[in-house]
């Protein structure tokens, strides 16, 4: 973990500090036979880069600039995913279509088509089944850049939360909104971008992350990790990771966590973000929990009409003998269908295993 923080970020300033990142972090990782991922932040949609809720074009553009001059790579995609407005109608407006033009190697993609896989995580913590562009797995390198802004529920939005829009399905992740913290660990632990870029020239301060007021900071944070950069953005602006619910997930899930903590124990406030009053915030919180319940309580909903299922198709006592699926495998389809969220009750194929039990069973 590691990263750097450029101060008094000007046109001259921002190009210098882009090219050291690239030199720092990603040089020895790329080539010219290399596609390179770039995440960028538009949450903001159609908003003007001088409220803090969308990346400047210009940033991208040095950004592109620099690794074609140092590595000139096969293939720069520049990605993000759909929300209200149209992507392409943001992109356009955003001033982005002009670098496909500009550069004869870079590509706007639209995260939420084109091809979508779904990947199995490992001891996932909320996405057993997430669906995410193929283009994020299959790029050699991701770089993740976001803004930094105040965020409603999770108090702070930065790069962490930037990986959230790799969830191509916008209701999905509409859905997976009251699990943010859960399924922000998950992303970060399968895409590891490489370069991370916090863009705090123009921060949001308030109703984040979207609808806030605009404060000038003239910072850049870059760094290998988004947690490392988002802890160091964090202490910038004077706030305490431990009221930030995603940092401190990820934090004390962490092995290493007193490393993380050290390596940012030198990072002095530069300014202050302001944010909503705490009963507001409170009140958010107490609906965010509310709707995780809710999710639960749909679930368990489900699992009994599963159950209810079974006993119609199979018997009981089959059920009881374990001729369905051994008795030892009740709670772990119990634990899968209460903890699932984005396709939990997909009640077609549950039939369709117990009826094909059910068909096997009378063949035999």
């Amino acid at each position: 973990m590691d990263y750097k923080i450029y101060r008094e970020i000007g046109e001259e300033r921002r190009k210098s500090a882009i090219s050291d990142a690239i030199d720092t972090f990603i040089l020895n990782k790329v080539s010219r036979e290399s596609r390179i991922l770039i995440k960028t932040d538009l949450i903001g949609e159609l908003n003007s880069p001088e409220t803090g809720s969308t990346v400047n074009v210009e940033l991208i553009d040095t950004i592109v600039s620099e690794l074609n001059q140092k590595i000139s790579p096969k293939k720069i995609y520049i990605g993000e995913s759909e929300k209200t407005s149209s992507l392409k109608e943001v992109f356009e407006r955003q001033g982005y279509v002009e670098l496909e033009t500009k550069y004869s190697n870079v590509q706007l993609v639209n995260l939420s088509r084109g091809k979508i896989v779904k990947t199995n995580l490992d001891n996932p913590r909320i996405l057993r089944n997430v669906s995410i562009p193929e283009i994020a797995l299959i790029c050699d390198c991701i770089i993740n850049v976001s803004t930094l802004k105040r965020h409603l529920l999770e108090r702070i939005s930065g790069n962490l939360a930037n990986l959230y829009e790799f969830i191509s399905k916008p209701e999905t992740r509409i859905k997976l909104r009251p699990f943010l913290k859960e399924a922000i660990f998950d992303l970060n632990s399968l895409l590891m971008p490489s370069l991370n870029i916090i863009d705090m020239n123009v921060a949001l301060e308030g109703y984040g992350p979207i609808y806030g007021e605009p404060k000038k900071v003239g910072i850049l944070v870059v760094g290998d990790e988004p947690l490392i950069t988002d802890l160091v953005a964090t202490k910038l602006i004077g706030e305490n990771y431990k009221k930030v619910p995603h940092l401190k997930y990820m934090l004390n899930r962490m092995e290493d966590k007193k490393s993380y903590l050290k390596k940012i124990e030198n990072v002095s406030r530069s300014t202050e973000l302001d944010f909503i009053k705490r009963k507001d915030y409170l009140m958010l919180r107490l609906s965010n929990s509310l709707n995780r319940f809710s999710i639960k309580i749909e679930n368990f909903g489900f699992l009994v009409f599963l159950a209810a299922q079974a006993f119609i198709s199979i018997g009981g006592k089959n059920l009881i003998k374990g001729r369905w699926v051994p008795l030892k495998d009740y709670y772990l389809i119990a634990k899968k269908v209460l903890n699932t969220v984005e396709d939990c009750t997909d009640s077609l194929a549950w039939k369709i295993v117990i009826n094909k039990h059910v068909v096997e069973e009378s063949i035999s």
